[in-house]
């Protein structure tokens, strides 16, 4: 059986400039310092409220955006049609692209309301926080 042959007692060292590299590898030396962000203490039925908001407002713009993409599918179907349109085409062009469209209008709007509000609750929260220094 063949024996390894037998390790260095130190690795060599490195000289560099005015350093001596003692050892192989990286060192990290961490640096400590001090974070003292706000802690808003927040009411159950505030986070619930602040979490309605924000679920009320997805719900309104996406479908908003549904009834958006409506309004523009009829228009680039009207695009490519041939020219004389069918009573459906042209209540869909005419009517029906102004009422999906005033919808989704709608709707865009009522989800800027819920944002605003959802904001303005958290204005609110911001405002009747009192904030301490730190204690060293």
């Amino acid at each position: 059986m063949a024996s390894n042959p037998p390790a260095p007692d130190a690795e060599p060292k490195i000289e560099i400039g005015v350093a001596k590299l003692e050892e192989y590898g990286a060192k990290v030396r961490p640096v400590y310092g001090d974070r003292c962000p706000v802690m808003y203490h927040l009411f159950e039925t505030e986070m619930q409220t602040i979490s309605s908001m924000n679920n009320q407002a997805l719900f309104y713009f996406s479908t908003g955006s549904f009834f958006i993409t409506i309004v523009f599918s009829i228009i680039v179907g009207y695009a490519y049609a041939s020219p004389p349109l069918s009573e459906l085409g042209n209540f869909l062009l005419y009517k029906g692209t102004w009422f999906t469209g005033i919808i989704s209008l709608a709707l865009f709007v009522a989800g800027g309301c819920c944002l605003r509000s959802k904001n303005s609750l958290i204005e609110q929260i911001k405002r009747e926080t009192t904030v301490k220094p730190p204690h060293n």
